[in-house]
């Protein structure tokens, strides 16, 4: 018998966002402050983008430990979505800029959020994490199966380095903090910035499967980093 879970009610609860001025920060933030929710939302080098007087918008630079452990107080959910993220060209020059950062902000908010004891703690991965598969589909268990598609093997590590903290806080102390992890792929929307061959649509227009078979996924990752395409 198959149970549908009971929808959680967030109105009232008081919730971070990090990254408050990217794509999907700004939309979360949106959304939350819809839902009835407290929000405070960090930003760093951008303005906001939702201009709203119900979220409060925190300066804050999460490689800075003193800096995530102001950000946490007093709230009882965050969502993290904060992330340095560049193009295919950074990522196969200069990966270690998409590598470094992204552990550090990632294990130090992380860690704040668990001695503020925060309620749930959502982090945003991504689909960089799964292995080549080649023409099998892929399941949600692989995530952490074998090695990241070589083209993004720097970021998928990056990112499996924070689903295994995730692991750690919420399965592995006494006291866990409650983490959930989301790998999405290729999102778009409201406060996109789209650029053509910057997004899998571009790639898809760019080299389109005529025949109508399906393109693997390695042949998938290949040509989008041909196009420039980053694949998050």
């Amino acid at each position: 018998m198959t149970t549908t879970p009971t929808p959680v009610s967030l109105k009232g609860s008081r919730v971070l966002v990090t990254g408050g001025a990217g794509f999907i920060g700004c939309n979360l933030v949106a959304r939350l402050v819809q839902e009835g929710c407290r929000v405070r939302a960090t930003i760093h080098k951008h303005p906001p983008v939702i201009t709203n007087p119900a979220v409060e918008y925190v300066q804050a630079d999460l490689m800075s430990q003193a800096d995530c452990r102001r950000v946490v107080d007093g709230m009882d959910i965050v969502f993290h979505a904060a992330a340095t993220t560049l193009g295919a060209a950074v990522m196969a020059n200069a990966p270690m800029i998409l590598v470094t950062a992204n552990i550090v902000i990632t294990a130090q908010i992380m860690e704040a959020a668990c001695l503020a004891k925060v309620k749930r703690f959502l982090h945003l991965s991504s689909s960089v994490t799964y292995p080549d598969t080649g023409d099998q589909p892929v399941r949600e268990e692989q995530g952490l199966e074998g090695s990241p598609h070589e083209i993004y093997f720097g970021v998928g590590w990056a990112k499996r380095t924070a689903e295994v903290l995730a692991i750690f806080y919420s399965q592995k102390l006494k006291e866990p903090m409650p983490v959930t992890v989301v790998r999405p792929a290729n999102i778009f929307g409201p406060h996109d910035k789209f650029v053509f061959g910057q997004k899998v649509f571009g790639v898809l227009l760019q080299y389109p499967q005529t025949d109508g078979s399906v393109c693997d996924y390695s042949t998938f990752c290949e040509r989008a980093h041909k196009a420039g395409a980053l694949v998050t």
